[in-house]
């Protein structure tokens, strides 16, 4: 399984971090910072999944709290919603009676 580009994607992590592998994603900027990766399995895992239905999944929170995580296989509607607080900062600081 890799992580493969898609055109929705607006970042791409670890780009020049040869240890790991690139993760092309769309990084949104909604209250959550909602990340979308897309997968590409090969043939020898879409037998292996179709034969059991299992996929696994690793996270390394270098002993930190998981965060939450979300596996599909239906593409998410991918969409830039403002974060309410980056719009009000945003507002504020060009307020005139902060000038």
């Amino acid at each position: 399984m890799k992580p493969i580009e898609f055109p929705e994607q607006n970042c791409v992590y670890a780009k020049d971090q040869p240890e790991y592998l690139t993760l092309p994603v769309h990084k949104s900027d909604t209250i959550e910072g909602e990340c979308v990766s897309c997968w590409q399995l090969s043939e020898e895992e879409k037998e292996q999944v179709a034969r059991t239905g299992i996929i696994w999944l690793s996270q390394w929170p270098f002993h930190q709290p998981l965060q939450p995580i979300m596996l599909m296989v239906d593409k998410p509607v991918l969409q830039n919603i403002p974060n309410p607080s980056t719009t009000i900062l945003e507002i504020d600081k060009d307020h005139p009676s902060k000038n």
